[in-house]
């Protein structure tokens, strides 16, 4: 003769297997939208920047009669390089 299930033994098994489990839900936390805002923008800025510097760059070393091949890396590390002195010749002249 077949045995009927005890359901609620299994749920106390299982409450028991995972005595400190977290809660299915969590409470919305509101982060700070402008200063995160704020950051986007200059991501996107700086990726802006970038890409006209090495644009710019690239028409120079190529007016110069610099070979394509040569031109376009020294030009995208021109750019790495600006990019990454700008904000501390920002600092450097704003103290």
């Amino acid at each position: 003769m077949p045995v009927p299930l005890n359901r609620q033994n299994v749920y106390e098994e299982d409450k028991e297997f995972y005595p400190n489990s977290a809660p299915r839900y969590s409470e919305y936390k509101i982060s700070n939208t402008k200063k995160r805002k704020f950051r986007e923008l200059v991501f996107f800025l700086k990726v802006a920047f970038f890409c006209l510097t090495t644009v710019a760059l690239t028409f120079v070393f190529l007016s110069v009669n610099l070979q394509p091949l040569i031109a376009f890396p020294i030009a995208f590390i021109c750019g790495l390089v600006v990019i990454n002195l700008v904000p501390y010749l920002i600092k450097l002249f704003n103290t």
